[in-house]
């Protein structure tokens, strides 16, 4: 855990393929992606989270890595970890009932990192025929009907080009889902 907090990303590498764990604890309950999170390494966070790395494994206090992330400041690791497959409507605390990490990060004024989980939080729509579709958190159109011939493409898709924030794919994880909205110093942000 050392190595991820403080060593280079080589170092880290070398470890994984050497067959670390990456879902291993340490007293206050802290995995290796907790670590990469609060350093703010994006990087780390990626090669662990690929070599098995739990996204949802809740520390002694009952925060994630994304609620470190948040409460640190770090936006960049907020996106991917979300992007990657992190609960953003995760709860902390003993009885995992207190605050999301947007909560934790507006708490702590970070601006920034409220942007960017609103930006990149979606939500999965499973379609009558079987088919799931992820939506942005911000779509205001109206959403897809159920299965309809005359409303999807020949082949069950809604279509990847849709200009309406849908998806017929998984989105690419090294590209943010959505642009973040930038607001205005003292602006307060709606939590979802």
């Amino acid at each position: 855990m050392q190595a991820v907090r403080a060593g280079p990303l080589d170092e880290v590498r070398e470890l994984l393929e050497a067959g670390a764990d990456t879902n291993m604890r340490d007293a206050q309950g802290n995995t290796a992606l907790h670590k990469a999170a609060i350093a703010g390494s994006v990087a780390k966070a990626q090669l662990l989270v690929e070599h098995g790395a739990n996204l949802e494994l809740h520390n002694r206090f009952g925060r994630t890595a994304l609620h470190e992330a948040a409460n640190v400041g770090w936006p960049e690791v907020c996106g991917i970890l979300v992007r990657l497959g992190a609960e953003a409507h995760a709860k902390d605390g003993p009885l995992l009932d207190g605050q999301t990490p947007f909560q934790v990060a507006q708490e702590q004024g970070w601006t920034d990192v409220c942007a960017a989980l609103k930006a990149n939080e979606r939500r999965r729509v499973k379609l009558a025929s079987g088919e799931t579709l992820l939506f942005s958190c911000d779509f205001r159109g109206l959403e897809p009907a159920p299965f309809s011939p005359k409303r999807m493409n020949v082949d069950a898709t809604w279509g990847v080009e849709s200009v309406h924030g849908v998806w017929g794919r998984p989105p690419d994880p090294t590209k943010p889902l959505f642009v973040a909205r930038n607001t205005a110093p003292g602006q307060r942000l709606s939590s979802f």
